[in-house]
């Protein structure tokens, strides 16, 4: 009897133990969105991310061979092997996220000159030569750029992206044509995340943030001026204005100010 009271509380384990398991399969992410970006959550480690133009792209960890549907699905210049170590960025705000993350060392390109950066790990790693600066965006140098061999390149710069298929460099356009956004701008870490297997410390971020903007927000909203405010660029044949349904916009308007084109809706 002993033995058989023995075998029962085994077998009230097992079943306690397979429940906890198949809680936990159930409760497993496999799809984010985070505006016009997402992250799908495949077999073997890999993820099928979305970029800003609607490009799908395979992130498939090193040494994993890439056979069988899934390299009947994706072409050699959208596979990227994760996590990243070595990448090229265009927009100082993605190299502070990846600073964020605590991967600032990965950076090896860049196409903004020393003297525009605040980053001091850039500056440092451009003065020493580890970073290289590849040139203005309108004019990148291909062939260095090519020698360098980046894991992926970040860019806002949908325009390069035939070229850099055609030299088998993997690309992410990480802006969209429609405007972003507040939670999808600051969720835009967490897409970013994907690349380097740092999900959980990104939403810890980006959670972060929308606390801070809630008790400030909260804060502001008792203060009794209104100003009027208008977010944009002046450039010398024109002038570009941040939408209302862009995160600009909406930062105005939850710091109590009244954004002169919240009626405007559009890309940035």
């Amino acid at each position: 009897m002993k033995h058989a009271g023995f075998n029962i509380a085994l077998v009230l384990i097992f079943i306690t133990v397979s429940l906890g398991l198949l809680s936990g399969c159930g409760n497993k992410v496999e799809f984010e969105q985070f505006g016009g970006f997402s992250v799908k959550y495949l077999d073997n480690g890999c993820k099928e991310v979305t970029d800003g133009i609607g490009r799908k792209l395979l992130l498939a960890p090193w040494g994993y061979r890439v056979r069988g549907k899934y390299a009947k699905a994706y072409a050699k210049a959208n596979i990227i092997r994760i996590p990243v170590k070595k990448v090229v960025v265009y927009s100082t705000y993605n190299a502070a996220l990846i600073k964020v993350l605590g991967h600032v060392d990965s950076i090896d390109g860049v196409v903004t000159k020393k003297e525009d950066w605040y980053i001091p790990e850039i500056r440092k790693g451009i003065d020493r030569g580890r970073i290289v600066y590849l040139g203005q965006s309108t004019s990148i140098d291909y062939e260095r750029l090519k020698r360098l061999k980046p894991d992926v390149v970040f860019t806002w710069d949908e325009g390069i992206v035939p070229k850099l298929e055609e030299l088998s460099i993997p690309c992410v356009v990480t802006s969209t044509r429609i405007a972003k956004d507040l939670s999808a701008h600051i969720n835009f870490i967490r897409f970013i995340s994907a690349f380097y297997g740092d999900e959980q410390q990104a939403k810890a971020f980006a959670a972060s943030q929308f606390e801070q903007i809630k008790k400030i927000s909260a804060r502001l909203r008792r203060a009794g001026k209104k100003p009027t405010v208008i977010w944009g660029d002046i450039y010398a044949r024109k002038v570009q204005v941040e939408p209302g349904n862009s995160w600009a916009g909406q930062m105005v308007g939850d710091a109590g100010g009244d954004y002169l084109f919240r009626n405007l809706e559009g890309s940035t």
